[in-house]
């Protein structure tokens, strides 16, 4: 059973409500965050970007500043500034980087994958990332080493692409999630609470608006960052949430429904039995799965030994927006169950995905925490305190590098990346001598804590270059040219 309310609650404010149970929407108190489906006046809000969105290749070179997308001559490097994406809030956002296989459309992201290297392969690095998929470098002040034809970005992403072959049967190409905050230390915008001003109308659900502002703002003059929901920006539907078992071979969890093109699974792998990591628990093996969505099941293939995801699946807006002329909030019944819709104005009588503004079967997340974390040389931790009782608590983060040149031309002042979580060891009579990367991160959480973990300063590799270091136990190292000097956190809720 669900309860909702449109119009003012305990505080005098207005605003629009979504509940779990009977109790009266109006009288809960803010702080009881598990109870809320959805609540106009949370400040820090969270809406998506972009869906999956795979960036178009151009083979040509040819460009300059003028041009959105390029790539380097002769390579699969791709550059995107973000006048590409169009619309983003923010230089630096947070981003989530989904290599997609190119014959099948499943995601390869998430997977711990072991790489070996030197003599006999006996360094081993065991690190989240996909195979033959690298980049996902979102940079400030992004300047090329390119004489004839200069090129400047304020802001863009770089991603690897393996092929650009629809056909191969191994290409990869990398795709985007991209979300409307930010991936460094700057403040959200619109983000802090704002004190109501008695008499603003800040509800407009009429046949022609569904909308309303958050607290302090009137929805007639709201920015979008001052909007709570609007049908032109939609929150993101959380179709499905959950924390399953994964075994060996093929696997599926059904969604309840078949859902549009462009839906988001955001997958994390961890260790059965372990406690709950983002991205994934550090380890010394190979763990993990590609993914995919057909119909309304969630599909996984894994090819090694059973392990647990943790994730929520994002409905995409893939579906056209029907017409007619549809009462823009409606009561239903949808296999048994209750259900409130806000819909977009003129949506037909059997609304789309696309059409959805808010119903009450989908939770919107919530911001539980979110802030920067620096981060300095060494072993570190870094502790978040957190209430996420009752919740179903899922951590992102970007980490956060200074400026940076390769020696051949090619700079940028500020890079945010995805996090990597990293383990090295050296084979001898067995796998040994195992330590966490430098470009390692990773956050263990509970109830009540979100804890960091970064080691910057520590070998990225390690390896024998030859028999004769095998022999003496001499190994090479090698280190993060660009470590990492922050973290931008966020630590998401529903209800559980």
């Amino acid at each position: 059973m669900i309860s909702w309310a449109v119009g003012v609650d305990y505080e005098n404010v207005s605003c629009v409500k979504i509940t779990y149970g009977d109790r009266d929407p109006r009288t809960i108190l803010d702080s009881e965050r598990s109870a809320f489906l959805y609540n106009s006046k949370w400040s820090a809000d969270v809406k998506v970007q972009l869906s999956i969105t795979p960036l178009t290749y151009y083979s040509s070179t040819g460009g300059d500043g003028n041009y959105f997308v390029r790539t380097t001559t002769g390579s699969n490097r791709l550059y995107a500034s973000n006048a590409y994406f169009g619309g983003l809030l923010y230089g630096l956002p947070l981003f989530d980087l989904k290599p997609i296989h190119f014959s099948t459309g499943r995601f390869l992201d998430g997977k711990t994958v072991l790489s070996t290297r030197g003599y006999g392969d006996r360094g081993g690095r065991w690190r989240t990332s996909a195979a033959g998929v690298n980049g996902g470098i979102w940079y400030k002040d992004w300047d090329p080493p390119d004489t004839s034809a200069p090129t400047y970005w304020s802001y863009g992403v770089y991603v690897l692409q393996e092929l650009n072959d629809s056909n191969s049967s191994t290409g990869r190409r990398a795709g985007l999630v991209i979300w409307r905050l930010p991936g460094d230390e700057t403040p959200i915008i619109g983000g802090a609470p704002q004190a109501p001003v008695p008499g603003q109308d800040v509800i407009q659900i009429t046949k022609d608006w569904c909308r309303a502002a958050k607290p302090g703002f009137d929805v007639k003059m709201a920015t979008e960052t001052q909007l709570a929901f609007d049908s032109s920006k939609l929150p993101p539907k959380v179709i499905a949430a959950a924390d399953i078992a994964v075994p060996a071979g093929v696997s599926s969890y059904d969604l309840g429904m078949p859902l549009p093109a462009g839906s988001a699974p955001d997958v994390y792998f961890y260790t059965a039995g372990d406690a709950l990591y983002f991205p994934t628990n550090p380890t010394e093996f190979e763990k993990g799965a590609e993914y995919w969505i057909d119909g309304q099941y969630l599909y996984f293939s894994n090819p090694s030994g059973a392990c647990r995801a943790r994730f929520i699946v994002i409905a995409g807006e893939g579906d056209a927006p029907t017409s007619g002329n549809n009462d823009v909030w409606r009561q239903l019944t949808i296999n048994g169950e209750d259900v409130v819709q806000f819909l977009r104005p003129g949506a037909g009588p059997s609304p789309s995905f696309r059409d959805i503004v808010l119903d009450s079967r989908w939770p919107s997340l919530q911001i539980l925490a979110e802030g920067y974390l620096p981060v300095g040389n060494g072993a570190q931790q870094h502790v978040v305190p957190i209430n996420a009782a009752g919740m179903f608590p899922i951590v992102k983060y970007m980490t956060v590098h200074g400026g940076y040149s390769d020696g051949l031309g090619t700079s940028w002042s500020k890079a945010i990346k995805p996090p990597v979580v990293s383990r090295l060891g050296l084979y001898r009579t067995g796998w040994q001598s195992i330590e966490d990367g430098g470009d390692s991160t990773y956050c263990r959480v509970t109830s009540t804590e979100a804890r960091f973990f970064t080691f910057r300063g520590a070998p990225v590799w390690k390896w024998y270059p030859t028999a004769q270091a095998f022999d003496q136990n001499t190994p090479s190292y090698e280190y993060d040219d660009n470590p990492i000097i922050g973290i931008r956190y966020y630590v998401f809720g529903i209800p559980a």
